[in-house]
């Protein structure tokens, strides 16, 4: 079993692709990472020199040790499905992107925010796309990171759906 930081009950979702609204913001908390989480994180799946040796680190363009991007981005979408995401009757993932805008440096709170930014059909009509933007701010408001993911969502009424694309 996992940890309590892992375990959820699973219940129906309360969201459903007709619920989606564009422009709708979601503040959904903050994260840190130290830097033993961003060496180990790193050494398993993004060994660049800055990432993994603090010595390295001070000597690169960093000046120390940051946060792998993908790590980064693994933090914030656990904040984005613990929020948001779970409950959404989500069918599958489609798309993500990821742009680092500043680094992350161990210890830093990063908070997070997402927002809809476009609902459209699928090709089945029991499914419509939700396209979700969502942004990791450093407690100055400096954005550490945009990403923006695409998702297949169920619909609550398949029957009210146009013609998918």
């Amino acid at each position: 079993m996992g940890d309590a930081s892992t375990e959820r009950a699973v219940t129906a979702p309360t969201i459903y692709f007709e619920d989606l609204e564009v422009g709708r913001a979601h503040e959904l908390g903050s994260f840190s990472l130290t830097e033993a989480e961003m060496i180990a994180f790193a050494e398993r799946f993004d060994p660049a020199p800055f990432h993994v040796d603090p010595d390295l680190a001070d000597a690169s363009f960093f000046g120390g040790i940051v946060a792998s991007g993908l790590h980064t981005l693994s933090a914030a979408y656990r904040l984005v499905w613990d929020g948001l995401t779970s409950n959404v009757a989500l069918v599958a993932g489609r798309r993500v992107t990821f742009q680092m805008k500043a680094p992350v440096r161990p210890d830093e709170l990063i908070s997070v925010r997402v927002s809809v930014t476009e609902v459209r059909d699928a090709k089945r009509p029991e499914h419509g796309i939700g396209v979700f933007s969502a942004e990791a701010l450093h407690a100055t408001g400096v954005v550490a990171m945009e990403a923006t993911f695409e998702a297949l969502v169920e619909r609550r009424n398949p029957l009210d759906a146009q013609d998918g694309a």
